[in-house]
């Protein structure tokens, strides 16, 4: 799985890893919501 280990074989897992690492660049109250969303799932 790309999202695993970050790597990215092809422009699809690319667009998608770029997507999945996107949230470090946000504010941190932004990330707190993200990772609390994560943990819930």
């Amino acid at each position: 799985m790309a999202t695993k280990n970050h790597q990215a074989h092809d422009i699809d897992s690319q667009v998608l890893l770029d997507a999945d690492l996107a949230i470090l660049a946000t504010e941190s109250v932004e990330y707190q919501k993200y990772a609390q969303a994560i943990r819930q799932e």
